[in-house]
């Protein structure tokens, strides 16, 4: 089913709700079955899967990919921009924070950071 939205609350005890409708804990077990370290994907620290990923919030104009590129290769970020959008391919977390570093942004996403 498309478009499923779960929620568990914790407290005393755990209670389970799909699409706001609360089910039982054997009911989340069948409707969400664990998914093994193959079905997940390579991990990168503690979020596992997401890498490489793609930023629009650290994109750069159309025209400004090739400088950005090797601005980027010459500061030893894995970060490579989009020919034609722009979007920035970052490879790592260390390299998102080298990055986000350099562009002098917040990263409101850093976890512990």
């Amino acid at each position: 089913m498309k478009g499923r939205r779960l929620r568990i609350v914790f407290g005393k005890e755990t209670t389970y709700f799909v699409n706001d409708k609360e089910i039982t804990k054997e009911e989340y077990e069948k409707e969400f079955p664990p998914k093994s370290l193959e079905e997940i994907g390579p991990c990168d620290g503690h979020r596992p899967g997401i890498w490489p990923m793609y930023s629009e919030a650290l994109a750069v104009h159309p025209d400004q990919v090739d400088e950005a590129n090797e601005r980027a290769r010459k500061c030893g970020i894995g970060a490579r921009y989009q020919k034609g959008t722009g979007v920035c391919e970052i490879d790592s977390d260390g390299d998102k924070v080298k990055l986000v570093n350099l562009e002098g942004f917040v990263n409101k996403q850093a976890g512990y950071r």
